[in-house]
């Protein structure tokens, strides 16, 4: 996915379709559907409900897009004393230079990973399990752009986040059904895909990626990217483009790439039918690698 606005420049995008390369499963068998504290993100046009508390260390976040326009919730770690407000300042700014950025942000934003779960267009639902917050205050934002090109933080969805100390005795790491491995360029799978919890560790030299999406018979990457592509390279012009029906159904990636060595989990619910896992996209917005897989 290549993110929008200030944190990354271009536009977006998602697909895939591939080979799938296949190996062992990679974990014990079950599933676990939540670990540790619960939040609950909800998007609109153009809020966030949140509900829950996130912790440091291991917290099961589901995000749920109840809005017609495609989002995704990325959280910003700021530095002491700063708030949501001087977040908006910054990224609301032309070309912001690096010390504005550091005096708000603790880390650098276009590198940051929170295993928080990834884009959802209309009617989507993900959850993942993080491991990589800690405590501190964060910038839940949007930064999609709506169709007049306006991104979507600065549009009121932005929300300040308080992620509180870790919890003792410390949750255990779930159950998982199997592991997804990335490398540079290629997806491990494991031999089955079904509903349950998946550790996804990127094992390249390079951040990485990863979005898994249903997709109707005979569709192919091609397919989802000519309509994801068609919509946000139509953004900001006259009239504004209409939200299309994008021909997939997300059920899990991660809002932010997955930096090398890092992981989260992605609990799937996987009903029957064809799947694609889209790795990265070039500057087009068109999916470089990926796989594909079926659930019988």
């Amino acid at each position: 996915m290549v993110r929008t606005g200030l944190l990354v420049a271009g536009t977006v995008l998602l697909a895939g379709a591939g080979l799938v390369a296949c190996g062992d499963d990679g974990g014990s068998s079950g599933a676990s559907s939540s670990a540790g504290p619960t939040l609950n993100i909800t998007a609109e046009e153009y809020s966030f409900g949140v509900d829950g508390q996130a912790q440091a260390g291991l917290t099961t976040v589901t995000f749920t897009n109840q809005g017609q326009q495609p989002h995704i919730a990325s959280v910003l770690k700021l530095q002491p004393g700063k708030t949501l407000d001087d977040a908006l300042k910054v990224l609301g700014a032309d070309n912001p230079d690096e010390a504005a950025m550091a005096a708000v942000f603790a880390g650098d934003p276009s590198t940051s990973f929170s295993g928080f779960p990834g884009l959802l267009f209309k009617g989507d639902k993900q959850t993942t399990i993080t491991k990589d917050l800690t405590a501190g205050t964060y910038a839940l934002v949007c930064y999609l752009p709506s169709p007049d090109g306006k991104p979507h933080f600065l549009q009121g969805m932005a929300k300040q986040l308080t992620v509180g100390a870790a919890v003792t005795p410390a949750p255990s790491d779930p159950k998982t059904t199997g592991q997804i491995a990335i490398t540079d360029g290629a997806f491990t799978l494991p031999s089955k895909m079904e509903s349950g919890t998946y550790l996804v560790v990127n094992n390249g030299k390079e951040p990485h990626e990863i979005n898994i999406a249903q997709v109707p018979d005979g569709t192919t990457v091609a397919d989802v990217d000519k309509s994801i592509n068609g919509y946000f390279n139509a953004v900001g012009q006259t009239p504004p483009p209409t939200v299309p029906d994008f021909p997939a159904n997300l059920v899990g990636g991660f809002s932010d790439s997955v930096p090398p060595g890092g992981s989260a989990y992605m609990v799937l619910n996987l009903p029957k039918g064809n799947y694609i896992v889209a790795g990265d996209s070039d500057d087009s917005g068109n999916t470089t690698f990926s796989a594909t897989f079926v659930v019988k």
